[in-house]
């Protein structure tokens, strides 16, 4: 049973070489199945961590924090000296979140296991590599979230020091050099990149460098068999030469190309910041302008408005007057309501000229308010557009009467029908619905 469950482990990797990434879950999780059957917890902590390191390179990272945290449960149960590893898996795929409190949690108990495996073994590389990733990471948290620049320098020389030596020039030269100069750019998402690409090339259980070794020692194997030994020597030497030199050259075809198209880049975000700094000030000083003008638009409405329901009052105390005339006896008219009258006539004699004036005010404010009501709303007529526009602006039912010089029953009625033009229900409330449409 345990070699079945191998066997589905190892077509996996075969699939994941292969970059089948469907394929190589279904053998994955088929193997853990068989796995948690026979309770073989080693077997599972690799398999849920080879599982979680294909949902993080997939960008699948919810699904990778419970992969990890399932590693987590059988590395605490059998107290594995490795557990480091997985509290960086965590914590890094939590700042891929942007959940960046709980991912520097994991970073501390990241740290402190790795000082402590470095205090018996300080030459153990994979420890060292896993420590710098840690500081890495807290040097970008203090950087970009904190904005602390003297934790963020220490953090990031910490990162730089602690791999300073550890490897060959033929095997992560290159993806570190990549790394410093990013990280001295201040180019932290390039850095992180290429130092989690160096971490993954070493810790996954799906390693295509290792994979194209065997491959590469096979095939070495066979044409030992049908060649001299002295000709293969002379041939290897020759393909070595050959890669390495083809290797630096592409190599630096590459760094001179991001180099350049981050430069282009950066002058063009540069271009376009200050593009949108210009337009964002244009379009303020318009928008003020506007507010302004509304502002003052509105501000004569209801001067204007005011004006007409005072001269209303006016003109209902003219008619007093009218009626007093009518039912007096002339001698007992004193001579000041006289005058009183015939002041009251010259101001009401302008009103319905300012009646005219507001309706036309009040239809240029609510120019907007109109159009949005003619695209909803079928069928409507200017004079129940006006009534709206009065409602949303706060006038009672008793002031749009004297506006539109009709009775307040009228005015009610007016208003009834507009809620069934809305398509209102009974509960609903004109005014309010107004108000906030």
């Amino acid at each position: 049973m345990l070699e079945y469950g191998d066997c589905l482990h190892n077509i996996s990797e075969v699939y994941f070489s292969l970059n089948r990434t469907e394929k190589t879950l279904e053998y994955l999780k088929a193997s853990l199945n068989v796995y948690r059957k026979l309770n073989n917890t080693s077997r599972l902590a690799k398999g849920a961590r080879s599982m979680g390191s294909i949902y993080y390179s997939n960008e699948m990272y919810e699904q990778a924090l419970e992969s990890y945290f399932e590693v987590l449960k059988y590395y605490r149960s059998a107290k594995n000296d490795d557990i480091y590893i997985v509290y960086l898996n965590i914590g890094a795929t939590y700042f891929t979140l942007n959940e960046f409190e709980k991912g520097v949690r994991f970073l501390k108990l990241a740290e402190k296991e790795c000082l402590f495996a470095l205090e018996t073994n300080p030459s153990n590389s994979v420890v060292r590599k896993v420590l710098s990733i840690v500081y890495y990471n807290k040097a970008y948290y203090f950087h970009s979230i904190m904005e602390d620049e003297k934790a963020y320098l220490s953090y990031l020389h910490k990162s730089i020091d602690v791999l300073e030596n550890l490897y060959t020039p033929e095997s992560d030269a290159p993806l570190l050099k990549l790394h410093r100069l990013y990280g001295e750019k201040g180019e932290f998402n390039q850095a992180y990149k290429y130092l989690t690409l160096h971490q993954n090339i070493h810790d996954s259980l799906f390693n295509i460098e290792k994979t194209t070794q065997i491959n590469e020692l096979e095939y070495q194997y066979a044409t030992y068999k049908q060649q001299q030994e002295n000709e293969l020597k002379k041939r290897k030497t020759e393909l070595k030469y050959w890669m390495a030199l083809s290797g630096m050259l592409f190599l630096l075809i590459i760094i001179l190309i991001v180099l350049n198209r981050q430069k282009n880049k950066t002058k063009k975000v540069q271009l376009e910041k200050q593009g949108l700094v210009v337009k964002g000030i244009q379009l303020e000083s318009q928008i003020n302008v506007k507010d302004k003008t509304l502002s003052k638009k509105e501000k004569e409405l209801k001067n204007l408005a005011t004006k007409i329901i005072e001269k209303d009052k006016s003109i209902g105390k003219l008619q007093d007057y009218v009626n007093k005339v009518n039912t007096s006896l002339m001698d007992k008219v004193k001579h000041l309501n006289i005058n009183e009258l015939l002041m009251n006539t010259r101001k009401s004699i302008e009103i319905e000229k300012d009646r005219k004036e507001f309706l036309l005010s009040i239809e240029q404010v609510s120019i907007p308010f109109f159009k949005k009501l003619d695209n909803e709303y079928e069928g409507l007529t200017k004079h129940q557009k006006r009534l709206a526009a009065l409602v949303k602006h706060g006038f009672t039912a008793k002031e749009i009467s004297i506006i539109f010089n009709i009775s307040p029953k009228a005015a009610q009625t007016g208003k009834y029908r507009l809620k069934k033009k809305l398509n209102l229900t009974a509960e609903q409330d004109l005014e309010e619905f107004i108000m906030n449409y």
